[in-house]
This record gives structure tokens, C-alpha cells and sequence, in this order.
């Protein structure tokens, strides 16, 4: 089924007009004034280390975030928000007087990628067994590891999100 997505646009429009919140400003994502990236890394079990570049953003700014599958993206993401705690380095919040503050993190929106996989090749992850599709499902694999019979093992993730 397919609709216009006119009125739910319409609807989060008014729930993102400003709120006045009375509140001290500590936990208030509204007083949010940058977010800086300091010596952040990131260790994983495998022995991969990601490293993040210094870097400040302010409010409102808008960046572009880039960068091979399987750089740490998706995981910057998930430091930012607290869904992983950085092996080394600090994510800092501050308000508009320069303090340091520590936002509720649950009010910061993220879509991750989230594909469902199921045990097997890449070929059969991207093909669903259709034959027909043989031939641009090796394009696409080209990448992975072991190409085209890269399995997936669901246990050990050894894929990344992009990769997914």
C-alpha cells in the first residue's frame, strides 16, 4: 500500500516547534550549543581499532559523515548516543554559556540501519535463492571478503552495518 506521507509530516511538524521547559538547563536538549569529539576510539573483540578525528559541531550545523563500509560510522552514531561506551577518548555536550551538560540522550533522533540477514552466502542473502539475479548479486559482493561466497555468520557479526 502506498500513501502520501503529507499528514505525517504535518503531525511531526507540530511536535517539533519549540517547547518552553522551565527546567535548569542540565538535562535540556534545547540549551544544546555544540558537541565535541575528543580522542575518541573505539576497540572492537576482533582487534580492530576505529579512530575519530577531533571534531566540534554546533547546533543547527550540518555536516556530511562519509566514508567506506565498515569505517565506523554506524558507530559513531551509537557512541554519540550512548548505545556504546567509547574505549578511549570523551563525547562532550555543551550549552550555549560553554558549561558541560549532560542531555537526555533518549531525545536525539537516529534511524541505523537495521537489515535482517539470515545464515548463508552473500549471493543468497542478496538473491533469495533467485537464480535470475546470479549475475548482480557478484557485482555487488565484489567487496566482501571472500566475494560472492562470503558467508554470514549471525553469531560473530562479521559484517558491518554498511556491509549489511
Amino acid at each position: 500500500m502506498i500513501q502520501s506521507a503529507k499528514d505525517l509530516n504535518n503531525k511531526l511538524l507540530v511536535e517539533l516547534k519549540p517547547v518552553n521547559n522551565k527546567e535548569n538547563g542540565q538535562n535540556n536538549i534545547a540549551n544544546f550549543a555544540k558537541l565535541s569529539i575528543v580522542k575518541l576510539q573505539e576497540h572492537f573483540s576482533n582487534g580492530e581499532v576505529v579512530s575519530y578525528p577531533d571534531i566540534t559541531i554546533k547546533s543547527g550545523e550540518k555536516i556530511l559523515l562519509s566514508g567506506d563500509s565498515g569505517t565506523g560510522k554506524s558507530t559513531l552514531f551509537k557512541l554519540i548516543l550512548g548505545e556504546l561506551k567509547p574505549t578511549e577518548g570523551k563525547i562532550i555536550f555543551k550549552d550555549k554559556n560553554g558549561q558541560q551538560i549532560h542531555p537526555d540522550l533518549a531525545k536525539i533522533g537516529y534511524i541505523p540501519q537495521d537489515p535482517t540477514l539470515f545464515p548463508g552466502t552473500i549471493k543468497e542473502n542478496i538473491t533469495m535463492f533467485n537464480n535470475k539475479l546470479d549475475g548482480e548479486a557478484e557485482e555487488v559482493a565484489k567487496k566482501m571478503p571472500n566475494g560472492i561466497n562470503t558467508y554470514i555468520n549471525l553469531d560473530q557479526l562479521n559484517l558491518s552495518g554498511g556491509q549489511r
